[in-house]
């Protein structure tokens, strides 16, 4: 009886990964999130973004609707 030799029972070490090194994640957050996140309400986060340099950078959408990076909440955080 002959056995015939299976490429999968062969272990190989991991290779280590190149090009283009992956983005650090930055998640979207919506206005319900930040508001919740800085305890300010609805309206404040608006009074903000109509002064600029006042409350964390936003991302307004083609469609009108407002996002904050996760990264920009936390640095107006620190800076506050």
């Amino acid at each position: 009886m002959q056995t015939s030799h299976s490429t999968s029972n062969i272990h190989c070490p991991p290779q280590p990964v190149t090009g283009t090194p992956l983005a650090p994640i930055d998640p979207i957050l919506t206005k319900f999130q930040v508001s919740d996140l800085l305890d300010e309400s609805f309206e404040v986060l608006e009074k903000w973004r109509k002064r600029p340099g006042t409350g964390p950078d936003f991302v307004r959408y083609p469609n009108g609707e407002i996002r904050y990076r996760l990264s920009a909440v936390m640095k107006f955080i620190a800076g506050r």
